[in-house]
C-alpha cells in the first residue's frame, strides 16, 4: 500500500474513531465510564497514532513541513476537555491528516500536468 492510500485509510479510521470516541470528562460523575468505553479502542488508537507517525515521517511532502510535529501537538494536546486518545484529539489529529491529503494530491495533480 502506498502512502497516499495509507493516508487515506488513516483519515477513514481517525473520522470513526472521532465519531465513536468521547470527550474527557471535566465531572468525575461519568469519568469512569467515559475511559472505559473509550480504552476499548486503545490497541487501534495506539496503532493508528504510530502508522500515522511513520508516514508522515516516511512521505516525502510532509518531512520537510510541519504536519508531524502538528499531528504530535493535536494527539498529546491535554485540556479540561480533551487529552490523548479522546475526541477532540483525535479528530483534530487527523485534520493534520486531511490537510497533507488535500496537499499531496494537489501535488500530484500539479505534476501530472
Amino acid at each position: 500500500m502506498n502512502d497516499l492510500q495509507l493516508l487515506k485509510e488513516l483519515i477513514s479510521k481517525g473520522e470513526n474513531f472521532s465519531k465513536d470516541l468521547h470527550t474527557k470528562p471535566i465531572v468525575h460523575i461519568n469519568a469512569h465510564r467515559i475511559r472505559e468505553k473509550n480504552q476499548r479502542y486503545l490497541t487501534d488508537l495506539i496503532e493508528w497514532k504510530t502508522t500515522a507517525i511513520q508516514v508522515l515521517k516516511t512521505c516525502s511532502l510532509a518531512e520537510s513541513s510541519s504536519y508531524l510535529k502538528d499531528f504530535e501537538n493535536e494527539i498529546n494536546k491535554t485540556t479540561e476537555m480533551s487529552g490523548e486518545f479522546y475526541k477532540e484529539n483525535v479528530s483534530s489529529a487527523t485534520g493534520v491528516l486531511k490537510s497533507l491529503l488535500f496537499f499531496v494530491e494537489k501535488d500530484e495533480k500539479r505534476r501530472s500536468n
